[in-house]
């Protein structure tokens, strides 16, 4: 996953970067909400939002926002302590390539778990980093309801606080879940 990001990041010419995944869908004026981000504030270097899970109920979204909420509220207290910013969802941030460059592009010794955190500590050093629930994605659940929604909730609540305080996931596999 990240040496794909990577190879998109090298490919492309623009200076925003937008890292979306395969079973993501776009919801309407989702760029442009996004470059606006960028455009009122120069010292923003990343955008991101949640993720709302088409496929799922509206019990376990309401769930997954409160995860988000927590989330958020460990990103704040971070950004407080004078750090930098921990908050990405893994596909559906925007970053800006001149950040990017300045960081040396995405931390390649991360495959899945925690890659969003590593590159948002990253590049949160150099610039602000906004996490908006103005800017949500639609992707599918089929991880969540394949592996188990608490299972998921915690192994990416562990591996996040893995990567903050020890600069690495505790995960190392990741199951392809396709269909």
């Amino acid at each position: 996953l990240v040496h794909a990001r990577e190879a998109g990041f090298r490919a492309s010419t623009g200076e925003l970067i937008a890292n979306i995944d395969a079973d993501t869908i776009l919801p309407p004026q989702w760029i442009e909400k996004a470059e606006r981000y960028f455009d009122r504030d120069p010292q923003v270097v990343a955008v991101s939002g949640p993720y709302i899970y088409h496929d799922l109920s509206w019990l376990i979204n309401v769930g997954v926002w409160f995860f988000y909420l927590i989330g958020y509220v460990g990103h704040l207290f971070h950004r407080l302590l004078g750090h930098s910013g921990t908050l990405l969802q893994g596909g559906n941030f925007v970053l800006r390539r001149s950040a990017l460059v300045q960081v040396g592009g995405y931390d390649l010794d991360y495959h899945f778990w925690g890659e969003d955190t590593a590159i948002a500590m990253k590049i949160g050093k150099v610039g602000k980093i906004v996490f908006t629930y103005r800017l949500p994605m639609y992707t599918s659940g089929r991880r969540l309801q394949e592996e188990g929604v608490l299972t998921m909730a915690g192994r990416y609540a562990l591996n996040h606080v893995s990567t903050i305080f020890f600069r690495r996931p505790l995960s190392k596999e990741v199951r392809h879940i396709r269909k």
